[in-house]
């Protein structure tokens, strides 16, 4: 046996006591060691499971309220045609004849206007805002809202009616007519002979008799 055989013996002895099993070496005379082969039986080294990346839950914006809003000012004015050719005389509606939700997303009531709306638009609907004081900047206005919610109340303003004035006591007289006297056919009056007065019966005066103390006249 050749001084590099000894080697490769006394190698495979030493590796082997150390790792439970006989690992072979090839080796030749003049050549270069390999990589040991694992032998039938050694434990086999398992890939460690990466882990799962974890689930990042993204947060749910709340809706915008203006848009909630305009849509609910939609929903109120979409109403507003058929309570006006149900109610031709009446005045201004209060919000609530038209069965719709009342309260804008700041819990504050929507009103309907008459007046305030431009003169193109039949009725109007206001909300005071998130502060809830009408009449500042943050107030939201139907017609400010764009065609399709303008369009809806399309016409003339909506005008309240007016009372009855109450009828007069006081009874006028009504004046006499005279009495036209009756025309008989064929003889149609002219203009002349209507305007013409029939002229007057003479009085006849009697003559005075000269009469006797006994009241019998003295000339027959």
């Amino acid at each position: 046996m050749g001084r590099g055989m000894t080697i490769a013996v006394l190698c495979a002895a030493g590796v082997g006591s150390v790792g439970g099993g006989l690992i072979a070496l090839h080796v030749s005379p003049g050549s270069s060691i390999t990589q040991p082969t694992p032998s039938i039986g050694s434990a086999a080294t398992s890939q460690p499971t990466p882990p799962r990346p974890m689930i990042v839950a993204e947060p749910i914006t709340p809706p915008d309220p203006h848009v909630a809003l305009a849509a609910q000012i939609q929903a109120i004015l979409s109403r507003v045609p058929d309570w006006t050719r149900a109610h031709p005389s009446a005045p201004c509606p209060d919000i609530t004849a038209l069965g719709v939700a009342t309260i804008d997303p700041w819990g504050h009531r929507i009103e309907l206007t008459c007046t305030d709306q431009p003169a193109d638009q039949i009725i109007g609907a206001l909300s005071a805002g998130p502060d809830g004081i009408s009449g500042n900047s943050d107030d939201v206005k139907s017609w400010n809202l764009g065609p399709s919610v303008t369009q809806l109340v399309q016409g003339r303003r909506w005008t309240p009616s007016s009372t009855a004035p109450a009828a007069s006591s006081s009874i006028r007289p009504t004046p006499s007519k005279r009495r036209k006297p009756p025309i008989t056919p064929g003889t149609a009056p002219t203009a002349a002979t209507a305007a013409t007065p029939s002229p007057a019966k003479p009085s006849i005066t009697p003559t005075s008799t000269p009469e006797a103390a006994d009241g019998i006249p003295t000339r027959r």
